[in-house]
């Protein structure tokens, strides 16, 4: 996680459970994440996300999500 956590300075800050920050320190990286995802469920011939293994469907929810965030 401490890799997640670099600022631009490149200083590594101290991880922190329950970080009220968290979504801001992660939010630039979404894209790509969801952009991942999207790719690895393409990779499986029919998509069954229960059995597949990496699999989650969690960036479907948060695209949905994001709809409603303000901008």
């Amino acid at each position: 996680m401490n890799n997640l956590t670099k600022n631009k300075n490149k200083k590594s800050e101290k991880y922190e459970k329950n970080r009220d920050a968290m979504y801001e320190i992660l939010a630039s990286m979404q894209p790509k994440a969801i952009k991942n995802a999207n790719n690895l469920l393409e990779q499986y011939d029919r998509s069954y996300p229960a059995n597949d293994n990496p699999s989650t469907t969690v960036h479907l929810l948060v695209q949905q999500l994001n709809i409603f965030v303000r901008k």
